[in-house]
């Protein structure tokens, strides 16, 4: 009898230290870096090339417009709010809505701009994921961990191999990541995944990038959260 107290007080124990979500509420505070010095005396370098030839007006137009863009939009912050429902996921950014269907990677994107609406759907089928032939590399440090508004985390680098029409592509998630709250990453539409991967928790921090240019950034950080059941009006409006 003793025995079985001690193996019930085991796993209500386990169970206190691990929560599985099927309901919550996640704000992050999305950070983009679209440049760092080097990229901008690149722009500047072909600024400087075509301004003075013949017929370079359109380039000198472009590399001048990038270069004024560059320095606009870097450090560039604004909000993400994600609602993860048992079957779908809502996501707000400062101009669009999202509907994402993790089972499907299924996304209906509403984008707000110049007090215009344009609408857009994005699936991807088995065909694709055929055509693209995606490999995910996953590499887990828990020794590295960081501490984010008052949560600790630890470090998985996710590497997305993908092949396309013109060649590879490589892109990168670096993730810092509680696990003790367990949130599917398939639920995270902000990692763009292809496929599934068997990872779950809570995403403190996400920095995102092409391989080629690591400096060009997404950079998410969780703000604060809440697991309470969330109302499904909101994405009801939007169907």
């Amino acid at each position: 009898m003793k025995k079985k107290y001690l193996i019930i007080l085991l796993l209500i124990t386990i169970k206190s230290f691990s929560q599985k979500v099927t309901d919550a509420h996640l704000k992050y505070t999305l950070t983009l870096n679209v440049g760092n010095s080097a990229n901008n005396e690149l722009l500047k370098t072909l600024y400087e090339d075509v301004k003075n030839k013949e017929d370079s007006l359109m380039v000198e137009k472009i590399s001048k417009g990038l270069l004024e863009a560059t320095k606009k939009l870097n450090k560039l912050s604004s909000e993400t709010d994600i609602f993860i429902y048992p079957d779908s996921v809502f996501i707000k950014t400062i101009d669009s809505d999202i509907i994402f269907i993790p089972e499907k990677f299924k996304k209906n994107r509403t984008l707000y701009k110049e007090n215009k609406t344009y609408n857009s759907s994005f699936e991807i089928t088995e065909k694709l994921r055929q055509i693209w032939k995606t490999e995910y590399k996953i590499e887990i440090n828990k020794n590295e961990k960081k501490i984010i508004n008052g949560t600790e985390g630890y470090k998985i680098t996710i590497t997305e191999i993908r092949q396309s029409s013109i060649g590879e592509l490589i892109d990168v998630n670096e993730i810092y990541v509680n696990d003790k709250i367990k949130i599917p990453f398939k639920y995270y539409e902000i990692l763009d995944l292809k496929k599934k991967i068997d990872l779950s928790g809570l995403i403190l921090e996400v920095k995102s990038y092409d391989k080629e240019t690591p400096s060009l950034f997404n950079h998410y950080i969780l703000k604060n959260y809440n697991l309470e059941k969330q109302d499904k009006s909101l994405i009801k409006q939007k169907e």
